[in-house]
């Protein structure tokens, strides 16, 4: 039976410790209230003041103890549950708050603010894709609930799933009825561009601009100050670098201590490789927000991309002291150790990626993880992250479990599993499926994401084997692009890729469109084959128009899909010439001799001058200010020798 407090003393001791705590004092409400708990423990309302006053008074244990002996007199107290809920979060014991939301769910399935604190409960654990369902269901059940579109918007974005972020925020729009729909408008501008929608973003950055400009007080003034550095995020993707510098120092002057519009600038400045203007706005930023972890983030990334790894280190340590929690700089961090080739240091901060946006997906199986145990196993699970080129770099190591493992099952991507499949014939490769069980994978006595392997594998730059050749590609496909292709002419037969499929301005700067190509397209006694995944039709009649080549492209190969094809048709080839890809990266699986040609610092070089994953690749480096004309040329007087030597040997033969 539940005790109230209806009794005389016990109201007056409720009352007195009521009277106290309104006065300020509420450690003596507490004595007061602790000693009638004393005399009745089952006292719910007494419990209730008990644990309020321990939660005020940060007594964390004393409140989860109150709000324990409520829930045991009422279990299905809702009130209680979720106080318990905001203590346990309060001391960091995530599952046990996450089980106190489950159980109000249970009681109240559409509770849209339980929902709403059981998204940002899973945002925090990185269940990013339940919170993501979780944050839908709120606005679905509530659709002018504002504050569970912040959250739905927020975590789209961290996830850079821009267009459905851009919905959730033209969604908040129509449905809010308070001035954060101005917010919305704002965030609305980088969502549309980042997810391609640029004209459309730009429209909306005017649009949000001109509905600001008129409005008074210091909230309006600050949210001008984000639209036009917004404004100048589109402009930047529109590959015009001076109106959006413009439209951040508009921000700058409008709010100035809000360092959002000095990174975009700093950032401006580091796109066109203005160095010392990028470092000049990173460090007035510095001066308004010097334990700003991004900010060091920062510095240390323009640093290491500049060709500077030793003095980017630094910024990166200071970037995980100022945000210990944040386990995305540990990652960054790491990368820059690569870069320095300190592979126990970084291989340890890599294994964090997962916190990264584009990290990927860990495996939620409940099979245990192997950390590279001795001995002979029965089975492993491996699975695939990230992106293709990566992929194919960390499949260097599947050979190496061969001996390990008596059935090794490995998720790979479609576009790979065919040629996976005929280079790996002991292993099964299977396609991915989001409904996969342990059983499924016949309940494998290990697991572990591909990206992992190196770290056990190649701990040392000697561990790297010298692997001329990974990937067998169709022979019979080879045989026939062989056949399709001019022989015996003493032609070199070079391949070529130049760029990936998105265009921006941060992508012209990492890879060599064909514009720059003059140098090697001027060579003699080399067929051009095209390797170059998507649409480019056009692009190669302008570049034999422009250098008076011919680029031999066989329209019936998609190099973006039919990734056995390309293979063959790489292996087909004598060279393959490229950017750092996924293309040059199978070039050189099957054993093509493949010039990389890349910006800044290659971290797959792991600190040496050469590729340790691939000994057949040719790292060809774009140093920071130079044009991709430089790096071009030096690949141009390589190959010239090559073509040279390849057609002596050619008519010196009988």
């Amino acid at each position: 039976m539940v005790k109230r407090s209806d009794q005389p003393h016990m109201n007056a001791a409720i009352r007195k410790a009521s009277r106290l705590s309104a006065q300020g004092n509420d450690k003596q409400a507490l004595t007061v209230i602790q000693a009638h708990l004393h005399q009745s423990p089952d006292d719910i309302d007494a419990l209730n003041l008990a644990g309020m006053l321990a939660m005020r008074l940060e007594d964390w244990a004393l409140a989860e103890k109150c709000f324990a002996g409520m829930l045991a007199i009422n279990k299905v107290d809702i009130n209680v549950l979720y106080k318990l809920f905001e203590v346990l979060k309060v001391l960091n014991r995530l599952d046990e708050a996450d089980g106190m939301l489950s159980r109000i769910l249970e009681l109240e399935p559409d509770n849209v603010n339980v929902l709403n604190e059981r998204g940002v409960l899973l945002v925090g654990q990185g269940d990013m894709a339940s919170a993501l369902q979780t944050f839908d269901k709120c606005v679905q059940l509530a659709p002018s609930f504002e504050l569970g579109y912040r959250n739905l918007y927020a975590a789209l974005i961290t996830c850079s799933r821009y267009e459905e972020a851009a919905l959730a925020a033209k969604l908040a729009i129509q449905n809010s009825t308070t001035d954060y729909r101005y917010t919305f408008k704002v965030d609305l501008v980088v969502c549309l561009s980042k997810s391609g929608a640029i004209q459309e973003g730009r429209l909306a950055a005017e649009d949000i601009i001109a509905e600001l400009t008129p409005l008074n007080g210091l909230q309006y003034r600050k949210l001008l100050a984000r639209a036009y550095s917004h404004y100048g995020i589109v402009f930047m993707e529109l590959n015009e670098v001076e109106p959006a510098q413009e439209q951040f120092r508009k921000a700058i002057s409008l709010d100035p201590e809000n360092i959002e519009p000095y990174i975009n600038l700093a950032k401006s400045y580091w796109y066109v490789e203005d160095l010392l203007q990028a470092i000049h706005w990173f460090d007035e930023a510095l001066k308004i927000a010097p334990g700003n972890a991004e900010l060091h983030l920062h510095l240390g990334t323009v640093l290491r991309d500049a060709g500077r790894p030793e003095l980017a280190l630094p910024y990166m340590q200071s970037a995980v002291v100022q945000s210990p929690a944040n386990p995305e700089l540990r990652c960054y961090l790491g990368m820059t150790q690569f870069a320095l080739g300190h592979l126990d240091q970084a291989y340890e901060n890599y294994e964090l990626r997962w916190a990264r946006r584009e990290g990927g997906v860990k495996s939620q199986l409940a099979i245990p993880e192997w950390t590279g145990s001795p001995g002979f196993g029965r089975s492993i699970f491996v699975y695939k992250e990230q992106g293709l080129g990566d992929e194919v770099v960390f499949a260097t190591c599947l050979p190496d479990l061969l001996g390990r493992f008596e059935h090794i099952v490995c998720i790979c991507h479609p576009k790979l599993k065919t040629l996976f499949a005929r280079s790996f014939p002991k292993i099964e490769f299977r396609d991915l499926d989001s409904n996969l069980t342990a059983a499924d994978l016949g309940n494998p006595e290990f697991q572990i994401p591909i990206g992992s392997l190196p770290r056990i594998f190649r701990k040392r730059i000697e561990d790297f084997p010298n692997l001329q050749q990974l990937l067998m590609p169709d022979a019979a496909k080879v045989s026939l692009f062989r056949n399709r292709l001019p022989q015996n002419n003493g032609k070199l037969i070079v391949g070529v890729g130049w760029r990936s499929s998105v265009e921006n301005i941060v992508r012209r700067s990492i890879y060599p469109q064909l514009e720059f190509w003059k140098p090697l397209f001027e060579l003699q006694n080399i067929v051009w084959v095209n390797l170059q995944y998507g649409d480019v039709g056009e692009e190669i009649k302008q570049a034999e128009r422009d250098f008076g080549v011919s680029i031999i492209n066989f329209p019936d190969v998609d190099h973006f899909d039919d990734l056995d094809s390309s293979a063959a048709l790489m292996k087909a080839c004598d060279i393959v010439i490229g950017p750092g890809s996924s293309t040059t990266f199978i070039a050189a699986g099957v054993g093509v001799p493949t010039f990389r040609i890349f910006p800044y610092v290659d971290l797959f070089c792991m600190g040496t001058d050469h590729d340790p994953w691939f000994p057949n690749i040719i790292p060809v480096k774009r140093h920071f200010g130079e044009t991709w004309e430089v790096p071009v040329k030096r690949v141009a007087d390589i190959v010239r020798t090559l073509a040279e030597e390849h057609a002596q040997r050619v008519h010196q033969s009988p």
